[in-house]
């Protein structure tokens, strides 16, 4: 079997930016653009903004807060032009919230609507080898989303993560949390799912990260 294959070539351009506004606030800012075409050969034309600020209160608490914006698509968009944000190579669990409820699986129905996750947390170090810390993220998506003629609200929902994080040795560090997802029946659209069922998990990883080799070079 014979068939014709297509380039498909997707640019990511941005940049990231820490800025130290004082020994006890950073703030974090990045910008990304997206250009191209993807794998349905549709041009691109999507975009993601980022800003967190962090506060040191003193050595053993700091509290944080943030956005993270992509931008989407409607599914009564009638153009050319595909403006949904791709986060490609995603870290899990990093960021919009532990449950990886938008990088881990996809949107349902080939929609593709956007995120816009606002935040803020707290952290906490009682001691040099335990860290502890607890966040909150509210979810929506951002653009227009329709069920027939009925437009979709936008709120997906809550989550609750909790974190800690122990040095048992030299280069072996236990990690365990617990997350909890409050979705509304838009999430059920976009996601699939039951909103009004008990959502949440638990983890617990040792991670192992010894130093093989190491040389300066003068």
């Amino acid at each position: 079997m014979t068939g014709e294959s297509e380039l498909a070539n997707l640019q990511t351009i941005g940049t990231f930016m820490t800025i130290k506004t004082s020994p006890e606030f950073d703030l974090n800012f990045s910008a990304y653009y997206q250009t191209g075409n993807n794998t349905s050969n549709n041009e691109v034309s999507a975009y993601m903004l980022s800003l967190r600020g962090i506060y040191s209160v003193d050595s053993q608490w700091t509290l944080s807060a943030g956005t993270d914006y992509l931008s989407g698509e409607g599914n009564q968009d009638d153009k050319e032009t595909y403006n949904a944000f791709n986060p490609l190579y995603g870290t899990h669990h990093k960021f919009y919230g532990s449950m990886d409820y938008f990088y881990a699986s996809s949107y349902v129905r080939g929609l593709n609507p956007g995120l816009w996750d606002t935040y803020m947390g707290v952290g906490f170090k009682p001691h040099a080898k335990l860290g502890l810390s607890a966040n909150y993220h509210y979810f929506s998506i951002t653009t227009d989303i329709y069920n027939a003629a009925e437009k979709i609200k936008r709120g997906l929902g809550s989550e609750i993560d909790f974190q800690m994080d122990w040095t048992v040795m030299k280069d072996v560090m236990l990690s365990c949390g617990y997350s909890t997802m409050f979705g509304t029946s838009s999430m059920d659209y976009v996601k699939s799912g039951n909103h009004s069922a008990w959502q949440d998990w638990g983890w617990i990883s040792i991670n192992i990260n010894p130093q093989i080799f190491s040389t300066k070079w003068r």
